[in-house]
């Protein structure tokens, strides 16, 4: 798998600050200026808290549903999203922005800053749902993923974000929100690397990264840029085939 993971919305938490990070840090260097202040610290930890006390309510709400699909926001054609994901999400969203507000323009976590300018329900319900769609997109195609591939991108991403010897301008950042993510799923750091969560997780960025290729060696985008346009013409032709949860788009 080459090492150029673009930065996807879909997983713009924890494990897309991994993957950014992973794509922009490969040298090594003497950098020792990185560190995380009790704000950004106080901050990343209240959000992750939040997410957890919003799991466990949702947790115990579909259990006292009487429908299975009770916890979802959108529904469809090989496309679900749990009201724990755009949760997850959301939250995620506005803490990368608030981040970005605390950084110095030099250090903002900036391969984000354009993919989630709006925290408005119905524009990041979009975006989750454009990245799911492409991923769909991809698997209809003909892109497919395998278990190796999946492995080898994780521990190409856990090698570098525990190794001292690379340095990044938001290295420690990065690991401290990785630290919260691990924090509130209850597992081990080994357990939670290994968990089928995170195995799905980076299965999709895996698709969206091929796709992107893909489309690339086609002429059909020329950068991210013609991406993010293509996923946002692929939501407008099928999101009539998907049924929205209004609750969450108010």
């Amino acid at each position: 798998m080459k090492n150029k993971i673009i930065a996807v919305t879909t997983i713009v938490f924890a494990i897309t600050g991994t993957s950014i990070f992973a794509s922009q840090s490969n040298s090594v260097n003497n950098n020792t200026t990185d560190q995380v202040t009790d704000a950004q610290k106080s901050l990343i930890k209240s959000t992750f808290d939040n997410i957890e006390a919003s799991r466990s309510l949702n947790q115990s709400l579909l259990v006292q549903s009487d429908s299975k699909n009770a916890n979802l926001v959108v529904n469809g054609k090989g496309v679900q999203i749990s009201d724990e994901d755009y949760n997850f999400y959301k939250e995620n969203v506005k803490l990368i922005q608030q981040l970005n507000n605390q950084q110095s323009a030099g250090t903002q976590l900036n391969s984000l800053v354009a993919n989630t300018s709006s925290t408005d329900n119905a524009d990041l319900l979009n975006q989750l749902l454009a990245d799911q769609l492409a991923v769909k997109y991809a698997k209809d195609n003909g892109i497919s993923v395998t278990s190796a591939e999946v492995q080898q991108v994780i521990d190409h991403e856990r090698s570098v974000l525990y190794n001292p010897d690379v340095q990044g301008d938001n290295k420690a950042l990065v690991q401290e929100i990785m630290a919260n993510r691990i924090r509130i799923t209850g597992l081990s750091e080994e357990q939670f690397w290994k968990s089928s969560e995170i195995q799905t997780q980076y299965s999709k960025l895996i698709y969206l990264n091929k796709l992107y290729e893909k489309l690339m060696s086609e002429g059909k985008i020329k950068d991210s840029s013609d991406f993010d346009k293509f996923k946002t013409d692929l939501l407008a032709t099928e999101k009539n085939d998907y049924k929205v949860n209004e609750n969450y788009v108010k």
